[in-house]
């Protein structure tokens, strides 16, 4: 599967984001706390559920937020794909929905 679009809202220091993927080579550049680990700990936790710096995921949560979500559209190589969601304060903390 390949990650083609990521939605991210209040996450780490993101406000809110949507990135489209190419299906080949992706590159992250940017300043010094511009998010560029921000964005790969998302992706991180939509795949295992858990982070990579922190045992609690609330603490994940932005500044003045109350909650962050993270929407992933992951294709296949021949054509279909899942809409994958994650919201931890939600009653249903994980959704996967084929597309």
């Amino acid at each position: 599967m390949t990650l083609s679009r990521l939605d991210i809202q209040d996450f780490r220091n993101l406000a809110s984001a949507r990135l489209d993927f190419s299906p080949r080579c992706n590159l992250i550049t940017g300043d010094n706390a511009a998010g560029k680990t921000s964005l790969l700990e998302a992706i991180h936790v939509l795949a295992r559920l858990r982070s990579f710096r922190t045992q609690r995921l609330e603490t994940l949560i932005r500044e003045g937020a109350e909650a962050f979500q993270l929407v992933a559209r992951l294709e296949e190589s021949y054509g279909s794909g899942m809409r994958l969601c994650w919201h931890p304060v939600a009653a249903s903390t994980k959704c996967v929905v084929p597309i």
